[in-house]
């Protein structure tokens, strides 16, 4: 009988430094966005008065909301990344500017 293994709060190592946020909410939201992906049709977004197959509406209401949760959280696991090494970058450019 194979014995199951405990849940942790670690993180998946992805390529590079970036690793991909684990843990139930994150786990959550993604399980939701795949939900809004299939059961959010254009006809039912358009009956909810956003524009995402009508003609008129502005660029962003052509944009499905679960196309815009997936760009969040792409971002969000982005971020403890980017943040350094913006910081790294904007201290190198700064010291650059000083000499």
């Amino acid at each position: 009988m194979a014995m199951a293994t405990p849940m942790t709060q670690t993180a998946t190592r992805l390529s590079g430094n970036l690793t991909a946020p684990a843990g139930a909410f994150f786990g959550g939201l993604i399980a939701v966005d795949i939900v809004l992906l299939f059961a959010v049709s254009g006809y039912l977004l358009i009956e909810a008065g956003w524009n995402y197959g009508d003609a008129g509406g502005s660029a962003p209401e052509k944009i499905h909301p679960a196309t815009l949760l997936a760009g969040f959280l792409l971002l969000s696991a982005m971020l403890p990344v980017f943040i350094p090494t913006l910081q790294r970058a904007l201290e190198g450019s700064l010291q650059m500017m000083l000499r």
